[in-house]
């Protein structure tokens, strides 16, 4: 992806999921003829996709003690190459990980009256 943001975001989900022992990491290769050295996940224990959100959507399907590349999960959430990953980010955030509370704490909406003017009234 173009933005270190976007790397950093779904970066600090891995490390997260990782410290609270619901995924292991371990170096892997791919690749048939040219092997690439990659990162490998397995998941290690069910969780509660909420609680990680929406970076966490295709761990979340894995089976436990399945493996899948650090890669692949990446892709599986940002999809193919964006103009401006960091905003689809955000959407994504949006649409999927924010219940009621957390919507109405972030978003208010504020209704004003307002008083007709003498020349609004007059016209």
């Amino acid at each position: 992806m173009k933005s270190g943001t976007t790397n950093l975001m779904f970066a600090s989900t891995i490390y997260t999921m990782l410290s609270n022992g619901i995924i292991n990491l371990y170096p892997s290769k791919r690749g048939m003829v040219f092997k690439k050295d990659t990162l490998a996940i397995v998941k290690l224990r069910n969780f509660y996709m909420q609680q990680y959100g929406i970076l966490s959507k295709k761990i979340y399907k894995m089976g436990i003690n399945e493996t899948m590349n650090v890669y692949d999960a990446f892709r599986a959430v940002f999809g193919g190459r964006k103009e401006d990953p960091v905003g689809y980010f955000i959407d994504k955030v949006l649409s999927s990980d924010l219940d009621k509370t957390t919507w109405n704490f972030l978003f208010t909406v504020k209704e004003y009256k307002v008083e007709r003017s003498l020349i609004d009234t007059a016209l």
